[in-house]
């Protein structure tokens, strides 16, 4: 980012006082309790995703698969699960009723990585049914390349978002045809390949196979959603960075804004 970009008058506009309570108010009442809740839920998707790879490893032919590589042993996903758990568990007793907003902004960093790490490892275990290399290969290409455009048209829009009051459409907004277009033409060829160049004639297998080759695709399009939720994340980004700032603008107590432990002279 530009380094003006950083002043004051060039984002105040982009949050409101609503939201700026909105956020203040939650991490109040983001307990322990609560954390914990979010903490396993999360954690329990990685997990099951985790479970599911090993189940495919086992029980599908992934002898040459290398993705199997990447989500054995189970023990490693169960181990970073637990630090992401703990993480957000424990956050509260730095952050709550101390200073909300950085527990707004921890809570939703550690979500974008939690939903990072499920959306990779969603992607691996759609690899592992696979069984042929050509399109694991060209799923793989698909990938970084759908990461690459998903960086490219977040900072965009970010820019965008920050210099200028315009509306724009978010990627998926502007693109969805073509998105559409080429998925569908994907679909239809891995679909006449696997009727006509499938060792098993059984047309019920067959079709099996083929919604299990376009389960990538469908994890590499769900990551273009992204695009359309950064505003949040750049809001408290911002709230934080100009706290003290945003709580003069919008005239509000030192209690409410930071929260209810806060004391005056940590500022």
């Amino acid at each position: 980012m530009k380094k003006n970009i950083f002043r004051f008058n060039d984002v105040e506009e982009i949050v409101t006082k609503e939201f700026a309570l909105e956020c203040c108010e939650m991490s109040e009442k983001f307990s322990l309790f609560k954390r914990v809740l979010v903490g396993v839920f999360f954690s329990t998707i990685l997990l099951l995703i985790g479970f599911i790879s090993q189940y495919a490893i086992t029980h599908f032919d992934s002898a040459t698969n290398e993705y199997q590589h990447l989500v054995a042993p189970i023990s490693i996903i169960f181990v970073y699960s637990s630090i992401l758990f703990l993480t957000l568990a424990f956050s509260g007793i730095f952050y709550r009723k101390k200073n909300n907003l950085k527990l707004s902004l921890f809570s939703a960093k550690w979500l974008m990585i939690m939903c990072l790490s499920a959306y990779i490892l969603s992607f691996i275990l759609s690899q592992l049914f696979i069984s042929v290399r050509i399109l694991r290969y060209f799923y793989s290409i698909m990938f970084i390349v759908g990461i690459l455009l998903i960086i490219f048209r977040t900072k965009k829009n970010v820019h965008e978002f920050l210099s200028s009051n315009k509306k724009e459409e978010d990627f998926l907004s502007k693109n969805w045809k073509i998105i559409r277009d080429g998925i569908g033409i994907l679909f239809s060829i891995t679909m006449i390949y696997s009727v006509f160049f499938s060792n098993d004639s059984a047309l019920k297998q067959n079709f099996f196979l083929i919604l299990m080759w376009f389960f990538p695709m469908i994890i590499i399009a769900s990551g273009f959603f992204w695009t359309s939720i950064y505003k949040s994340y750049i809001k408290l980004f911002y709230l934080n960075y100009f706290s003290e700032e945003f709580r003069k603008k919008f005239d509000v107590d030192y209690k409410i804004w930071y929260g209810s432990k806060f004391k005056e002279k940590e500022l």
